[in-house]
């Protein structure tokens, strides 16, 4: 009876080593598996972002460039290219460009229009500031001169040498004789001269 145990339980150990050892190697497949499965879905992931990032880098956008460039013109670039890139495909800029307030870095956006402007002359400037100075001159000193044909009676005794009397006059001679069209017609006002007229046509102005 003793025998006959022993090789049960000799039997027994053989089949739960056999059994441990089969385990083993299903668990140690299943993980193999596992890792090569985590690992093809890594390197599927890796190339589709360089797959994307390569068609991004390759899509093309449309960007119309016009003002002092030496070919201007719509032109069709890759959308990681700058602004510097697409000037250098136009064949650069003109001599009159002005690039002071130009960002060469810039990214390009599909659709958009980009202007170099012209370089403003000095000879130019110096020109519009003359005919701005001439002007505003001449608003101020228009703007000194009494009107003669729509003053009203304070504003004609303003003018040197009027007083009351020749004021209502002037007012009189216009509601009968209507638009003032010479300072010469002044003359005939009562009250005022040649002398007179010559000494105020440098005060007032018909319209």
């Amino acid at each position: 009876m003793n025998k006959k145990f022993k090789k049960y339980f000799l039997i027994t150990i053989i089949i739960l080593f056999l059994l441990t050892s089969l385990f083993q190697k299903i668990f140690n497949n299943n993980i193999n598996d596992d890792m090569e499965l985590k690992n093809d879905n890594n390197l599927n992931s890796t190339q589709n972002l360089l797959l994307d990032k390569e068609e991004k880098n390759e899509k093309e956008i449309v960007v119309h460039l016009s003002g002092q460039v030496n070919k201007p013109g719509v032109y069709r670039i890759n959308n990681d290219k700058r602004l510097a890139d697409l000037l250098k495909i136009a064949g650069g800029v003109k001599e009159n460009a002005d690039m002071s307030d130009i960002n060469l870095a810039v990214p390009l956006i599909d659709g958009e229009k980009i202007i170099i402007p012209e370089k403003i002359s000095s000879s130019s400037e110096l020109e519009f500031i003359e005919v701005q100075s001439v002007e505003n001159n001449s608003s101020i000193k228009s703007s000194e001169l009494i009107n003669i044909n729509s003053a009203d009676l304070d504003e004609l005794q303003e003018i040197s040498g009027i007083g009351p009397s020749k004021a209502e006059a002037i007012i009189d001679f216009r509601n009968e004789n209507g638009f003032i069209d010479d300072k010469s017609s002044l003359t005939k006002i009562s009250g005022i001269g040649e002398k007179t007229v010559e000494k105020i046509e440098d005060e007032i102005c018909l319209k």
